[in-house]
């Protein structure tokens, strides 16, 4: 008899896939997950276990990737400014 991992591998790549799809929909769970893909949350946990990661952690660590990668970009700026300073270009402060 096959590993159960092994035999499962390609559902795991689609919930992997179903999950970096749905990265910025506050609601993703595990819940959510499991319906999408018609299988239960038990059935669902049981597919990740040899992942290293919950499919919760899998979904935070996802986030926070996405978010630093985000926080890495540079800033541009609207046209005609140089820099992103509240303050005057004499020194004051603006507002």
């Amino acid at each position: 008899m096959r590993d159960f991992g092994a035999r499962n591998a390609h559902l795991v790549r689609r919930v992997r896939e179903y999950i970096v799809h749905h990265l910025g929909d506050p609601e993703l769970s595990p819940e959510r997950v499991a319906r999408a893909h018609h299988i239960s949350v038990r059935y669902l946990h049981r597919l990740f276990e040899g992942e290293g990661a919950t499919v919760g952690r899998l979904v935070q660590r996802l986030r926070l990737d996405a978010g630093a990668r985000e926080l890495a970009r540079p800033v541009r700026l609207p046209a005609g400014f140089r820099s992103t300073s509240p303050r005057h270009p004499n020194g004051r402060a603006t507002g």
